[in-house]
């Protein structure tokens, strides 16, 4: 959803759609803090590159008892995904095109991996792009375990499109992102 925040900033809001995916959210909660906690590592700013956590908390709706998590992100305006792109040039895009596409979603993964993260859902709809200034973007880190320890979900209509180390439980790592943004680039 959108929203602003008290100064009518727009933010992003997601909210779990049950109490039994909470831990989704508080997943991806968890990664943005780790990554944007480790931002001195790089010289140059995340936040082009990761959506900031403004804030995650439990929500109770009225007359129900259950809580939903709910994560307050940082909006990011003017994108398209690789899934748009994908649709929109179904022969193919330029190579060089393709060159700075990669390449931007590989920096991000290269930040997300040196804390020790692996998203683990590099799927077209998640990676981003901004064509204008050429910047790309991961969004949803929900599934993002740490390396080395099983992933969290697949989603089951793509499930071809992960690694066999997620389709078979072992696992995951760096590879697994890997894995999953060079089909979709493959497919460009």
């Amino acid at each position: 959803y959108k929203g602003q925040d008290k100064h009518h900033h727009p933010v992003t809001i997601r909210i779990a759609t049950s109490p039994a995916v909470n831990d989704f959210l508080e997943a991806e909660h968890q990664a943005l803090l780790a990554m944007h906690g480790a931002a001195d590592k790089f010289k140059d700013s995340l936040l082009p590159s990761v959506p900031r956590c403004l804030d995650s908390f439990l929500l109770t709706e009225p007359g129900k008892s259950t809580r939903r998590r709910a994560n307050v992100l940082t909006y990011l305006p003017d994108l398209v995904s690789l899934g748009d792109v994908l649709t929109a040039y179904p022969s193919g895009i330029d190579a060089r095109d393709m060159v700075w596409m990669w390449k931007r979603i590989l920096g991000v993964l290269y930040r997300a991996h040196s804390v020790g993260l692996i998203h683990a859902n590099c799927l077209a709809d998640r990676l981003l792009l901004h064509l204008g200034n050429h910047g790309g973007i991961i969004t949803d880190w929900s599934f993002a375990v740490k390396t080395g320890t099983q992933a969290r979900a697949v989603v089951p209509e793509f499930l071809g499109c992960y690694p066999p180390e997620v389709r078979e439980k072992k696992k995951v790592g760096p590879g697994t992102d890997l894995y999953m943004v060079a089909a979709l680039m493959r497919r460009l």
